[in-house]
């Protein structure tokens, strides 16, 4: 029996192409679900910038050989891509934003206001992408505003002020980058310049995890030059563990399923699949961390969910 073809992105694909896709995006957003909690821990011990570094860095040693095996050939051509290399710059940024302002607010609430990409995604794609935008969006957008502004105060006014307030807009607008990301790397992938003939997951994945190592590497070097112990951090058991994790299963692995999944389904549906990271975030944070969300932090999440489910 032949696929239906379903229209996705003004594409003729087949439906079991499309729910591969999909599938892809939500596995990727499981393992980034537990990124939060991993970065949460790792800042305890570890330099937000080291850290970072040595994650691309260490996605970047272990991808080489299956890049190897795959024999790349375009890798190059991407690297100099200037769009190739947009997106690695505002990848590099939005984890900046994240792994500064997690030291300042909970794995969980970090992983609520980074999923109002969603909204965000949904409008640079209109503009962009071409896209649908209507209503019920621009009710996702309202809704996904309030949502924030709950959580950011969490019953209390004074919050407005302070740490968890840097930690809380840092995130978001670690939220925001990733969704101009979202978009940009749909418009790589799309092959609108006619540059590659197709584009491979793979050596996008790569170049993107390089590029992102690099432009992390001159804050890691001034931070290290200021306080060397920083760099010594990094040879503990618990921060080469969680470097190992946070590089090979959500860098490598999960950057990889994410691009092969958004070739499939549209920019949009994939920001709505990440929502995914969010569940599997909190429970991982209540079990691991002790994060007890409050009866705020569920009402901004709850309406930042129906944000979502209006712009899906």
């Amino acid at each position: 029996m032949k696929a239906i073809p379903v229209e996705v992105g003004h594409q003729l694909v087949k439906a079991n192409t499309l729910r591969r896709g999909q599938l892809f995006v939500i596995v990727a957003s499981t393992i980034w679900g537990s990124s939060f909690v991993f970065i949460k821990w790792g800042v305890e011990f570890l330099n937000p910038f080291v850290y970072l570094f040595f994650r691309f860095l260490i996605a970047t040693i272990v991808t080489l050989p299956i890049m190897r095996f795959v024999r790349s050939r375009e890798l190059a051509h991407y690297l100099l891509d200037k769009r190739v290399v947009l997106v690695g710059l505002i990848n590099t940024l939005a984890f900046f934003c994240e792994f500064v302002g997690i030291e300042y607010t909970t794995a969980g609430m970090a992983a609520i206001l980074t999923n109002v990409q969603v909204v965000f995604v949904a409008l640079l794609a209109y503009l962009f992408l071409g896209e649908q935008m209507d209503k019920r969006k621009t009710m996702a957008l309202t809704a996904s505003v309030l949502g924030v502004l709950l959580i950011a105060i969490n019953g209390d006014p004074s919050n407005l002020q302070g740490g968890q307030l840097l930690g809380n807009l840092l995130i978001l607008v670690s939220g925001i980058l990733w969704a101009v990301y979202i978009v940009a790397s749909k418009f790589v992938l799309e092959n609108k310049s006619e540059k590659y003939f197709e584009v491979n997951s793979m050596e996008l994945t790569y170049a993107v995890t390089i590029l992102t190592m690099m432009f992390s590497l001159p804050p890691a070097l001034a931070y290290g030059l200021t306080d060397f112990s920083s760099i010594l951090d990094v040879a503990t058991v618990p921060a080469i563990i969680g470097i190992l994790y946070m590089g090979f299963m959500c860098t490598t692995l999960a950057y990889f399923l994410y691009f092969e999944g958004l070739k499939r389904v549209t920019a949009s549906a994939s920001a709505i699949y990440l929502i995914l990271q969010t569940v599997f975030a909190v429970i991982l944070a209540f079990l691991f961390l002790g994060e007890i969300p409050t009866l705020y932090t569920l009402s901004g999440g709850i309406l930042i969910g129906a944000s979502i489910y209006l712009v899906s």
